[in-house]
């Protein structure tokens, strides 16, 4: 599901299941604090405005 309608993004976004996500081998954090993905996802959203 096309999150963006392309008129205002050069980019869009979709919804895809999680669990169809494998995650990475070479990826070395096995631990993500909550609390800083939320202050990093937060972040983010001021940029989109």
């Amino acid at each position: 599901m096309p999150i963006t309608d392309h008129k205002n993004y050069s980019f869009s976004f979709s919804m895809i299941d999680i669990k169809k996500i494998d995650p990475c081998p070479y990826q070395h954090r096995k631990y993500f604090d909550e609390n800083s993905l939320r202050e990093l996802g937060a972040s983010y959203a001021g940029w989109i405005d």
